[in-house]
C-alpha cells in the first residue's frame, strides 16, 4: 500500500486489508482461546486506523486526475473501450468479408507489435455481434502433439460460443484426432447460421507449438488450408507481425485467398482527441494542446508509447500534486517511459534481423543513408514495422532515443 503511488491502487490494497480483518473479526467470534480474548482490542485499533487511510485516501483521490490510459494490458469492453479509437475503418473492413456469405473470407490481421492488434480483436464482439468470435491463445495453450491443439482449441470454442451467445454446439470427440477434429468442425459449420471467426494471434509461434515429428506442423496447416477452402461459416482470423514474404514457403502454400489487413499507426487528429478528450469527463486542460502534439511528434501515433506517455504524465503530475502536464515536464516523463517500456524496446530491436539492427542503430544517431546501398531484407523488415518511413528516415523518435540511450555499438 506504501509503495504504491497511485490512489486507486492504494485504496484496491486498502480494501483488501479491511476484507482480511472483517474476516478475522469473524473467525475471532467463533474461536474461545486466549489470543481470541485479548485481539479485539488490537484488532479494533487496526480497524480504526485502517478506516482512517480509507477516509484519507479517498480524499486524495477526489483530488487526483483520473487516469484513462491503459497500456500494460489491451483494452477490452469492460476496460478501456473509450480510449478505443481509430479503427473504425478496419471494424468496418471485416465486417464486410463476415458479411460476404458467397466466399466466406478468412483473414489475416498484420502490425507490428503493441500496436493495437489484440486490443482490436477484443472490441469485435461488442463492435460486430453478428459474428461468434473465439480467442485463440497459442502461450495459454501449449501443445506437444496436433491432439492437443484441437483438445484446447475445441475446448474454447465450445466455451465461449456458450458464454458469448448462448448457442450450444456438439460434444467434444473423444479422441480429437485431425480427422475427428475435422468432422466436429464441419457439425459446427452445418449447424450455425452466422460467422465462427477463430481469431489466433502472434501466429508465427506456431512452428514452436509443435515439434517436427510426425510432420503435425504440416498436418495443421492443410487443416488449416481446408478450413479456408471449403468451410461456410467457420473462417480464420490470424493475427501477427510478420508477413508471409518473411517467412517459410509453408505459410504461403497453405494460407491461400486470405485477406491480408494491416493496421497503421493511430492518425494524427485521433491522437490529438484521444490525447485531450480520452473520456467523456476528463478535464481538456490537464493536456494542453503543445502537450498533445509533442506526444503525437515523439511517438507517430504508436498506440502502446502514446498511451505510455500520455498515461506516465498523468501518474507524474497526480504524484507531485500538479494539475496540468507542462512542456518542461516532458523530457523527465519519456524517461520513466523508456525505462518502464524497456521490454517492448528490447523485443522489437532484438527480434529484428541482424542486418537491421545496426541499420537502425545508425538511422537513430541521425545518419543519413541510402537504403536502396543496403541490405533489402533488412530494410524491408524495417518499413514492415513501421520503424523507418518510406523515405527512410526514422518513424518513431521515441524508439530512437531508447537506441541512444541504452544500445551499445556492437
Amino acid at each position: 500500500y506504501q509503495l504504491s503511488r497511485v490512489s486507486t491502487q492504494q485504496q484496491q490494497h486498502l480494501q483488501q486489508a479491511k476484507k482480511q480483518l472483517d474476516g478475522l473479526q469473524n473467525r475471532l467470534l467463533k474461536e474461545n482461546s486466549d489470543w481470541a480474548r485479548f485481539a479485539p482490542a488490537l484488532l479494533k485499533d487496526w480497524q480504526t486506523w485502517l478506516a482512517a487511510e480509507i477516509e484519507n485516501n479517498e480524499n486524495i483521490a477526489t483530488r487526483e486526475i483520473p487516469n484513462p490510459f491503459y497500456f500494460s494490458k489491451p483494452l477490452n469492453p469492460n476496460m478501456g473501450s473509450e480510449v478505443f479509437r481509430g479503427r473504425e475503418a478496419t471494424v468496418q473492413h471485416i465486417e464486410r468479408l463476415l458479411c460476404d456469405s458467397q466466399q466466406s473470407l478468412s483473414i489475416v490481421l498484420l502490425a507490428p507489435r503493441r500496436s493495437g492488434k489484440s486490443s482490436l480483436l477484443k472490441m469485435l464482439p461488442q463492435l460486430l455481434p453478428q459474428a461468434v468470435f473465439i480467442f485463440y491463445d497459442l502461450q495459454d495453450n501449449p501443445a506437444e502433439h496436433i491432439e492437443g491443439f484441437f483438445y484446447s482449441l475445441i475446448t474454447q470454442v465450445k466455451t465461449q460460443t456458450y458464454v458469448e451467445r448462448s448457442i450450444t454446439l456438439p460434444d467434444r470427440p473423444n479422441e480429437t484426432t485431425l480427422s475427428q477434429s475435422d468432422a466436429w468442425f464441419k457439425q459446427v459449420d452445418e449447424q450455425l447460421t452466422q460467422p465462427l471467426l477463430i481469431c489466433i494471434d502472434e501466429f508465427e509461434r506456431l512452428p514452436t507449438l509443435l515439434p517436427n515429428e510426425n510432420n503435425d506442423l504440416l498436418r495443421l496447416m492443410a487443416w488449416f488450408r481446408a478450413t479456408i477452402q471449403h468451410r461456410q461459416n467457420v473462417r480464420l482470423l490470424i493475427s501477427g507481425a510478420a508477413a508471409f514474404d518473411e517467412l517459410d514457403r509453408i505459410w504461403d502454400d497453405h494460407f491461400i485467398n486470405l485477406q491480408t489487413l494491416k493496421l497503421p499507426h493511430l492518425s494524427a487528429d485521433v491522437c490529438l482527441d484521444l490525447l485531450r478528450q480520452p473520456t467523456a469527463h476528463f478535464p481538456t486542460e490537464v493536456m494542453p494542446p503543445a502537450v498533445a502534439e509533442y506526444i503525437i511528434e515523439r511517438t507517430q501515433g504508436q498506440p502502446y508509447l502514446t498511451q505510455a506517455l500520455a498515461g506516465t504524465g498523468i501518474e507524474y503530475i497526480n504524484y507531485h500534486g500538479l494539475k496540468q502536464l507542462e512542456l518542461s515536464l516532458m523530457d523527465v516523463i519519456e524517461q520513466q517511459v523508456l525505462e518502464r517500456c524497456s521490454g517492448y524496446f528490447r523485443d522489437v530491436y532484438y527480434s529484428a534481423p541482424k542486418a537491421a539492427q545496426p541499420l537502425f542503430y545508425r538511422l537513430s544517431h541521425g545518419e543519413t543513408l541510402d537504403l536502396a546501398t543496403e541490405n533489402k531484407a533488412a530494410v524491408r523488415w524495417l518499413k514492415q514495422r513501421l520503424l523507418i518511413t518510406e523515405a527512410g528516415e526514422v518513424n518513431i523518435p521515441l524508439f530512437a532515443r531508447w537506441v541512444r540511450d541504452w544500445v551499445e555499438r556492437d
